[in-house]
């Protein structure tokens, strides 16, 4: 039986990157940080960890942060715990992935295959990257750490080395593909020794991680000022993640406008209307602040949503199909995914329904942990160790609410996300609108 392309990622052997190939991606990332201005600062010796076994744990901000904050700790020999789906993404991407021996992980799921591979490296003596918030954050601030990662951490017993980045997401936002240019700051501070680890539970692990964890990209620039300028406005394609007024709280009423001289993402229904300048400020050109900037936004519309859970009968419905990548044979996207199902789409408390009167698939609330929006307009999921992408036929930029609910129905029936999750989106702030 031909084994086909998922099985063979799944089955390869892990070793070590080759001497070669660290070669060529040290130079391709020095390259990249140069382009961007990355800036790093080191809180101990970098002697310390030279040829030295390491797990090195990571912000997420920017879909670049392989680059940013891997390129500047000049660590090539690294095995890099990747998204599945990052490894399918081109042809170019699975090559140089396997090239360096990039371990996939089924996000979000209990991926045992994963943890033994990443066990293995540890024992032959080899180091590891690791990407704890698993997605690109949404707004440009930290997203919730499974408190999982905390016991590999614990098992590993390795030097853990964290990156902190600063302007990174200001580069590359999560609602456009255009690359912005600008600074990156990169921190770096070795977090636990092995001795740490032996005496710490998992617990004590999870605050101390999180105390150093956390960043905001947007708060960030408020004092920082420096300016982000790519081939597009920084206001384009925004009203992929902003889609709740703030004035009528109507929802899908908020448009972007790249008139010359007035570009400005506007609500259809009240007129509000608000612009971002090359520093990434809220600026309001028709109405009241109500928000300091995209963040506070983005995070009070997770806040609405959480609210509308508590209606018995919240649902969203759409029409849209369920997708699968091909793993027969390399094809271009989008002729490398195959239809499993289309028809009627229903997003509620129980999962994500798709069914056409003929068949029905169903994905249930307790292993569907988000419906993530992408910038090719697709929603893309993990279950049951598998990765899927719904494709609604609505406008893209009503794929944030799907997200933002599927997100907050799964934290109704998983209290222990649901904490990791209350530990970084401000549910509960004094003053609501």
């Amino acid at each position: 039986m031909k084994t086909d392309l998922k099985q063979k990622l799944l089955n390869r052997p892990i070793k070590r990157p080759g001497k070669l190939a660290q070669a060529f991606f040290k130079m391709w990332m020095t390259s990249t940080c140069r382009k961007h201005k990355v800036q790093c600062t080191f809180e101990f010796d970098r002697k310390l960890i030279q040829n030295k076994q390491i797990l090195f744990v990571s912000t997420h901000a920017s879909r670049n942060d392989f680059f940013y904050t891997m390129g500047m700790l000049g660590r090539t020999d690294m095995h890099i715990i990747a998204g599945f789906q990052n490894f399918f993404a081109s042809k170019t991407n699975y090559f140089g992935m396997t090239t360096m021996n990039a371990i996939p992980k089924m996000l979000f799921q209990p991926d045992t295959s994963c943890t033994r591979k990443m066990l293995k490296v540890v024992k032959s003596g080899g180091s590891l990257a690791l990407y704890p918030e698993g997605i690109q954050s949404l707004s440009g601030s930290t997203h919730p750490v499974n408190p999982a990662t905390c016991k590999f951490i614990k098992k590993a017993g390795l030097t853990v080395v964290l990156a902190n980045s600063q302007g990174s997401y200001l580069t590359c936002p999560r609602y456009t593909k255009d690359i912005k240019r600008g600074k990156v700051f990169v921190n770096y501070k070795i977090l636990f020794t092995p001795e740490d680890l032996k005496v710490m539970t998992e617990e004590q692990i999870y605050q101390k991680l999180m105390e150093n964890f956390r960043y905001d990209d947007f708060a960030f620039n408020k004092t920082a000022r420096i300016k982000y300028v790519g081939k597009k406005h920084n206001v384009d394609g925004l009203d992929k993640i902003l889609y709740i007024c703030p004035k009528c709280k109507q929802t899908h009423t908020l448009k972007v406008h790249l008139d010359k001289d007035n570009e400005r993402l506007e609500c259809e229904k009240c007129g509000y209307a608000v612009t971002l300048n090359e520093y990434y400020d809220l600026i309001v050109k028709n109405g009241e602040t109500y928000f300091e900037d995209v963040d506070k936004w983005c995070r009070w519309q997770r806040r609405f949503v959480r609210k509308q859970l508590q209606q018995p009968d919240f649902a969203l419905h759409g029409h849209g199909k369920i997708t699968q990548i091909r793993m027969d044979k390399w094809r271009k996207y989008p002729k490398n995914r195959v239809t499993l199902i289309q028809g009627d789409v229903t997003l509620d408390k129980t999962g994500l329904t798709v069914s056409n009167g003929k068949d029905t698939m169903f994905f249930g609330v307790a292993g569907l942990y988000s419906l993530t929006i992408t910038t090719k307009g697709f929603l893309e999921f993990y279950y049951n160790d598998d990765y899927f992408n719904l494709v609604l036929d609505s406008a893209t930029t009503q794929n944030i609410e799907w997200m933002l609910a599927s997100e907050e129905i799964h934290n109704l029936v998983d209290e222990k996300w649901h904490s990791a999750c209350n530990d970084v989106f401000d549910y509960d702030v004094e003053g609501e609108m």
